[in-house]
């Protein structure tokens, strides 16, 4: 997301009129998380301020039953939650890196039949640059469908916002 974050899983939180109205959470685990990315991809103002809590001994969390099913919870909805805020980088940078890879192999493939001008030897070059073309391809494709979506959502999230702002006049 590109922003120093401090505390991404802290509950403690303070919200302004205008933030509740432009948030939107589809999550069903915990919030946390998620109203960060997605206060962060409607650049929204997010500020960090130090607060001392003190934990009692034997304290138990009403969320994490167990670190394992927070980390695995917590990454899959911070993963949904940057490919919803920021699909051409989320869909783009694999895609990129897919493309410098199959043209590597496709050069490695010429280098070697640019010497003898035989292709059986060096086959699966070509193998392997035909079937990451056809996999690069796909992620190009779903990273232009997620942007499409992406525009999608931000018109409806739009207009929810003016029927919460109607809806919760002061």
């Amino acid at each position: 997301m590109n922003t120093k974050i401090s505390d991404l899983t802290c509950g403690f939180r303070a919200y302004s009129r205008e933030t509740l109205l432009r948030l939107n959470l589809p999550g069903d685990y915990t919030y946390t998380q998620e109203v960060i990315i997605d206060a962060l991809g409607k650049n929204l103002k997010v500020l960090w301020i130090p607060v001392e809590v003190t934990y009692f001994e034997g304290r138990k969390s009403r969320v994490v039953k167990s670190i394992m099913s927070y980390v695995g919870n917590s990454s899959r909805i911070i993963l949904k939650a940057v490919r919803d805020v920021r699909p051409m980088k989320f869909f783009g940078i694999p895609g990129l890196f897919l493309i410098t890879l199959s043209l590597a192999v496709f050069i490695g493939f010429l280098f070697f039949y640019l010497q003898d001008f035989k292709i059986s030897p060096y086959r699966n070059y070509l193998l392997f640059f035909r079937g990451y073309v056809s996999y690069r391809t796909a992620v190009f494709r779903f990273s232009l469908i997620a942007d499409m979506i992406k525009s999608s959502r931000k018109l409806t999230e739009d207009l929810m916002y003016l029927m919460k702002k109607e809806k919760y006049k002061k």
